[in-house]
């Protein structure tokens, strides 16, 4: 499976490795919903620094359009953590639309600048 999703303490992590797309995020964060260890407000992480995948404009939108419907489900902070050229530009296009919509994200290049923003 491209996306795995695991619950480590308050922070819900999104992992993206090999290909896929975001709306296999989007199925994660379903499924990590009905979690017993998730609780509402949890701050999402989310990694694609091995992600393959082609995204799209819709997946972009979709994933975005996901937090922004689910806002009472996940927390105030929403990290991506990207260092690949094509996917930290494909964060930068959810940072951009996420703010139309006042959804906010940090974007990083590391997994510790990531830990400690949290």
């Amino acid at each position: 499976m491209p996306v795995s999703c695991s619950i480590d303490g308050e922070i819900l992590r999104i992992t993206h490795r090999g290909h896929g797309n975001f709306s296999h995020i989007i199925n994660s964060l379903r499924v990590a919903f009905h979690d017993p260890l998730f609780v509402s407000s949890m701050n999402v992480l989310i990694d694609v620094r091995e992600a393959k995948g082609k995204e799209t404009l819709g997946t972009v939108t979709s994933l975005v359009e996901f937090f922004g419907s689910n806002r009472e489900k996940l927390g105030p902070k929403r990290a991506i953590v990207a260092h690949d050229t094509l996917y930290y530009g494909f964060a930068r296009m959810v940072l951009a639309y996420a703010e139309t919509i006042g959804v906010a994200f940090g974007l990083f290049t590391s997994l510790e600048e990531a830990e400690q923003w949290f």
